[in-house]
């Protein structure tokens, strides 16, 4: 029997399109629509989930809100079926603030997405970019020890290598590997040289931050 503060088929609808149907969890965005074995239907894994929920007893329930409110777009959001089960069994590490900014972030994705189809792979090198230079923060934070990570820094080095190459062009690797334009002082030890490799690379990384904008 479906409940004042259901919504309708129009807000379900609306809530799945404005996020093009893709979940609005930050770290799952998981495709839920598809096609069907049959070529007359679609299959669909998502679902319009309650951001304050429609009855009491239920997850982030507030009895301030109108029936008409709970059943609201402004209420809801737009998630897979695994996400929209796990919100509503611990609503501590799923308060209102969370989904709400799940939801806004989930749709100004989709805007960017329909304004520039790059948009994903953009934000997705800035991510990786930023991993990278992370990496490079902890060798560095390695090179008291007495034996040095030359092993690890010469793999993550590769790892960047491949990276660049793959993604923006063989002139990106040469860049990574390009000091110079940079003044070093020290000497020739294996952590001096290590040393200026980490920071000659991190700076490179952060330029090609720089390239990608806002």
């Amino acid at each position: 029997m479906k409940r004042p503060s259901d919504f309708s088929s129009g807000t379900i609808q609306l809530l799945g399109r404005r996020v093009a149907f893709v979940c609005s969890r930050a770290n799952c965005r998981r495709r839920t629509i598809g096609p069907h074995s049959s070529d007359s239907q679609v299959t669909v894994i998502g679902e319009a989930a309650h951001i304050c929920a429609a009855s009491p007893g239920g997850a982030r329930y507030d009895v301030s809100m109108s029936d008409e409110e709970r059943g609201s777009h402004d209420n809801g959001i737009w998630l897979c079926a695994n996400c929209a089960t796990e919100i509503d069994k611990d609503q501590s590490r799923f308060p209102v603030s969370l989904l709400r900014q799940w939801k806004e972030d989930a749709e100004l994705e989709a805007l960017n997405l329909l304004e520039n189809p790059a948009y994903r792979n953009h934000r997705q090198h800035k991510e990786q970019l930023a991993r990278f230079l992370l990496e490079a923060q902890q060798l560095r934070g390695r090179l008291s020890e007495s034996s040095l990570p030359i092993a690890d820094h010469n793999a993550w080095v590769d790892r960047v290598d491949v990276y660049l190459v793959e993604q923006f062009g063989q002139s990106h690797k040469v860049r990574f590997s390009d000091f110079s334009g940079m003044v070093f002082w020290g000497g020739d030890s294996d952590r001096f040289r290590m040393e200026r490799s980490l920071d000659g690379r991190s700076r490179c990384l952060h330029e090609f931050l720089s390239e990608l904008g806002d």
